[in-house]
């Protein structure tokens, strides 16, 4: 249940400020009726037990039997050559060869009686060779290594935002970079606002502080593409600062000669031509001449206007040319 793995997660860090601030918010018994509702009716928390079962049977085997009544224990998930999975592997080769010699003697003309599908698995026992300790615990690891309450609460834009508010950046660069990009996907999908944009903006400063924010933008839950579409005016001209820090400068010079001819081609709006610029910016100066050369001078001189085109004049001073 969603209070069973809500109790599981309360040991879990940094999962316990969220846990805190559901509590100041709502109160004990409201922040663990909302959550044990919400984890619930989740997909995911849904399929847990399916998972839980899955993986212990192939952990620790499953007892089967065979059309003559032969009985072993056989492990699944990768575990053939496992040293506990001796009897079962000795059997597989066994009916394999069984298997092999009955189509050579078919091809001959001879009758075959199908002896290997006696030897397969036809009948699991349905008594398991685990227990409910043994349950608990790898439902404990699979929410801890995989779910985490940071993940499963990272759908909802307005516990994002609420938390953001209570979190320091110092804190908030410590959030592993996974659910740094979870965060940042929520708040883009749908309608992207202020208070969306502005903590946006707020989780990339803070990648920005645990140098991972080239990870948590090309995570495949963001995209740079996202980023640029969804954020505007004020907001876009702090996200092209954010990204002048450390994103741009450690792009490969495939990626900015990419967005540059991509900003670049057709008609330019200024937003496109300010990305540009902050390419440009982030450059070496042999990146900078490479992609000047590759894109042409006069090119970028007639995509560029206003004081974008005077800061290309500079750049262009700047590098000699």
């Amino acid at each position: 249940t969603g209070l069973h793995i809500l109790l599981l997660l309360t040991n879990i860090k940094p999962e316990i400020k969220i846990l805190l601030h559901l509590v100041t918010v709502l109160g004990v018994k409201g922040a663990t009726k909302f959550l044990s509702e919400y984890l619930s009716n989740r997909d995911d928390v849904k399929k847990l037990q399916y998972k839980v079962v899955h993986d212990l049977d192939n952990e620790y085997g499953r007892i089967v039997m065979n059309q003559i009544g032969e009985q072993w224990i056989a492990l699944g998930d990768k575990k053939l050559l496992d040293s506990r999975n001796k009897e079962n592997l000795r059997r597989v080769i066994e009916a394999v060869t069984f298997s092999r010699e009955e189509i050579a003697r078919s091809f001959l003309g001879i009758k075959v009686d199908f002896y290997p599908l006696k030897l397969y698995p036809f009948k699991v026992k349905s008594k398991r060779p685990w227990g409910i300790k043994e349950a608990r615990g790898k439902l404990k690891q699979i929410i801890e290594n995989n779910i985490g309450m940071i993940s499963l609460l990272w759908k909802d834009d307005d516990i994002i935002r609420n938390h953001l508010r209570k979190t320091s950046p110092a804190e908030l660069k410590d959030i592993p970079v996974q659910e740094k990009a979870r965060m940042i996907k929520s708040l883009l999908e749908g309608p992207t606002l202020n208070d969306d944009e502005q903590a946006i903006l707020k989780i990339l400063r803070a990648s920005n502080e645990a140098g991972d924010i080239q990870q948590v933008i090309d995570n495949s839950h963001v995209g740079l593409k996202w980023l640029l579409d969804d954020l505007h005016g004020e907001e876009y001209d702090q996200l092209l600062e954010v990204l002048k820090v450390r994103y741009f400068k450690q792009m490969s010079f495939d990626a900015k000669l990419k967005w540059v001819v991509w900003a670049s081609r057709g008609f330019t709006p200024e937003w496109q031509e300010e990305l540009i610029i902050a390419i440009l910016e982030s450059c070496t100066p042999d990146e900078f001449r490479r992609i000047v050369y590759i894109v042409g001078k006069g090119q970028l001189y007639w995509d560029l206007t206003g004081k974008e085109e005077d800061k290309f004049e500079e750049l262009l001073k700047k590098h000699g040319l």
